[in-house]
């Protein structure tokens, strides 16, 4: 995949190579000034595509005991981490009898979720089956993704769930193993 280059970096290596015209400078000067730029332009890259631990936001690892993150903060941290990822969607499916927002978690590969409308309608065409023909049922179902529903802590008894989603979200995020991108191939 191509990474888009900053026009302001484009313009600072203009200006290098402009500045070597000028002057003059020796080979090694350049060389130097060139790998200068080149390292800065990769640190520049990989922090465009940070996603942002569980630990670097909440200051402590998910489970240390007598450390709870709250659930307003575990709601800014996922819309963090959609800002962050391509690969989650976040939905607000209305507040809470309490009042706190609830929400639903979609993750996925980035194109499962770009083509989300069409995974929706594959699925509530196979959940009629007897309205399709063979053929058709086959294609969709090759087509077709699982749709898997976690749901993190009903009762407000139950912490662990919720205090471990923002682990699990960000694993599925960052992991680049071969089960994790398998999952995000052919899950919702």
């Amino acid at each position: 995949m191509f990474k888009v280059i900053p026009a302001s970096l484009i313009r600072s290596y203009s200006t290098i190579i402009r500045y070597r015209n000028m002057h003059k400078s020796s080979g090694l000067t350049v060389v130097f000034i060139i790998f200068i730029f080149l390292v800065f332009n990769s640190f520049l890259l990989s922090a465009q595509n940070k996603v942002t631990s569980p630990e670097e936001f909440f200051g402590f690892k998910m489970g240390t005991d007598k450390k709870l993150a709250r659930w307003d903060k575990i709601v800014e941290y996922f819309y963090l981490l959609e800002k962050q990822s391509d690969k989650l969607k976040v939905m607000n499916l209305g507040p809470s009898s309490e009042g706190h927002p609830f929400l639903a978690l979609l993750i996925s590969s980035p194109e499962n979720l770009a083509n989300l409308e069409r995974l929706q309608y594959i699925n509530k065409r196979i959940s009629d089956p007897v309205k399709l023909s063979a053929d058709s049922l086959n294609i969709f179902i090759k087509e077709g993704k699982a749709v898997i529903t976690q749901s993190m802590s009903l009762h407000a008894s139950e912490v662990g769930g919720t205090q471990m989603s923002p682990e699990l979200t960000w694993e599925l995020l960052t992991f680049n193993t071969e089960d994790c991108r398998r999952i995000l191939d052919n899950v919702l």
